[in-house]
């Protein structure tokens, strides 16, 4: 079998955890006390890593000057650069300001190269859900009865109404025509009629009030 040698001491060395200054301060030691150890003195190797070590050292430390020097002008440089910004940003304003100001149409503020402010458009909630249904019948005759949606008085409010027969509903709705508040509702007098309604308010519309249950005169 062939046989090796087994070496029980090992440096302590993480260079993954080691910081600039740490590997100025091993390559000072090394420096100042490898020439004295026997292990300098009768090994070349040795001898030859440790002055390449200590030019290593001194070009890592020129290179850190340098950083140091490039951080310095950057900080400078970016304080300049802010400074500038907000230089522009405030003679921007400023021509805004004068454009708006002197403009009569849309068309005056792109000849002069800004883009003109266009409001976003207002997006509107549904109208709150009426607050329910009277009923009137006529004083004579059957068959008959008018329903009218909740609504405060002078108001132009818009309604949809719809109706569901008794026996099947209120679950199936037809709607009624008109946009009004009113519908007017003719059957066989006892005919049972649900009715609810839901205010409208351009293209957009409420959730239907609670249904009311009409027996015709």
């Amino acid at each position: 079998m062939g046989s090796y040698l087994y070496h029980p001491f090992r440096v302590e060395l993480n260079r993954g955890l080691l910081t600039d200054p740490e590997r100025h301060e091993i390559a000072t030691n090394v420096a100042q006390m490898a020439p004295t150890s026997a292990l300098y003195a009768g090994s070349p190797s040795i001898q030859a890593s440790v002055a390449s070590l200590a030019k290593k050292d001194a070009a890592l430390a020129q290179s850190n000057t340098t950083v140091v020097n490039d951080r310095q002008k950057l900080k400078s440089d970016i304080e300049v650069e802010t400074a500038a910004r907000a230089d522009y940003d405030t003679e921007l304003h400023t021509l805004s300001t004068l454009t708006g100001n002197g403009a009569k149409t849309t068309a005056d503020i792109a000849a002069v190269g800004l883009k003109p402010y266009v409001p976003p458009p207002v997006t509107k909630g549904a109208p709150p859900v009426p607050t329910g249904i009277d009923i009137k019948y006529p004083v004579k005759g059957h068959g008959k009865a008018t329903t009218f949606v909740q609504a405060p008085t002078g108001a132009h409010w818009q309604f949809v109404v719809q109706w569901s027969p008794d026996p099947y509903g209120p679950t199936t709705w037809t709607t009624l025509v008109g946009t009004g508040k009113s519908r007017t509702l003719t059957g066989a007098s006892g005919t049972k009629i649900w009715v609810r309604a839901a205010r409208v308010r351009g293209e957009v519309q409420s959730d239907f009030c609670t249904p009311v249950l009409i027996t015709l005169p």
